[in-house]
């Protein structure tokens, strides 16, 4: 059962109790690190950098701004962005950490309490209401579909067991239109999720990496270009 977050982790702004002194030696610490990874939406990119803090820049007005951080200490095992959603909400950073997932904005993070990682991929829904999560805590795969405010859990698949020596290592958790989660492996496994727990396998002779559609996926390898789809209804 989801337990409502606790917030954590204030960040420092131009109109809270900081001084704008330390405000801007946060700001010069953040461009003094190096970008770890990175992370666009339609509008804008989130970077996360090398000492765990988050900024964002929106395309159209190229000023970067500070979002909350978690501590440097602080494992991210994955994490992606919710974009905003109209022009008066901000963008949202879903980081994974421990067992749980953390919430970033441009004020606060929120620990979702989640005791179900931890989560080594996520993937939010081309319609940003959905949120895919892979783990392997217990030894064998997983993948937990919650609305992506953490609001309710909708789906908890067991992937079906094959060989690690064959499959190698989970590589992408990636969706499916808004219907059906797929999973890759290194070795050339795919493994799509429906909605009710079916699910269709894919083996491939060599590694495959896939691309999300708004209507389907894109599977390519060094030979081949797939694309899997929900069948049209009539």
């Amino acid at each position: 059962m989801l337990q409502p977050p606790r917030r954590l982790f204030p960040i420092l702004t131009r109109k809270g109790s900081s001084s704008p002194n330390k405000w801007a030696k946060t700001v010069q610490e953040a461009e003094a690190a190096k970008v770890k990874d990175c992370r666009f939406f339609p509008t804008g990119l989130v970077a996360l950098l090398q000492n765990s803090q988050l900024v964002t820049s929106q395309f159209n007005t190229p000023q970067p701004r500070l979002l909350a951080s978690p501590p440097p200490a602080e494992q991210i095992l994955s994490w992606t962005v919710i974009p905003p959603q109209s022009s008066t909400r901000h963008v949202e950073v879903l980081l994974a950490t421990r067992t749980t997932i953390l919430v970033a904005d441009q004020l606060e993070i929120q620990d979702q309490l989640l005791q179900q990682g931890p989560f080594s991929h996520m993937a939010l829904s081309p319609n940003g209401r959905f949120l895919a999560l892979y783990t392997s805590s217990n030894g064998v795969g997983r993948v937990w579909v919650v609305y992506s405010d953490f609001q309710k859990g909708i789906s908890d698949f067991t992937i079906p067991a094959s060989s690690p020596e064959a499959d190698g290592p989970v590589q992408q958790v990636a969706w499916v239109g808004d219907d059906a989660v797929a999973v890759t492996w290194e070795g050339g496994r795919v493994v799509v999720m429906g909605p009710t727990g079916g699910y269709v396998e894919y083996f491939y002779n060599e590694g495959v990496w896939v691309s999300e559609d708004l209507d389907g996926l894109r599977i390519y390898s060094s030979t081949i270009c797939e694309f899997v789809q929900k069948v049209p209804g009539n």
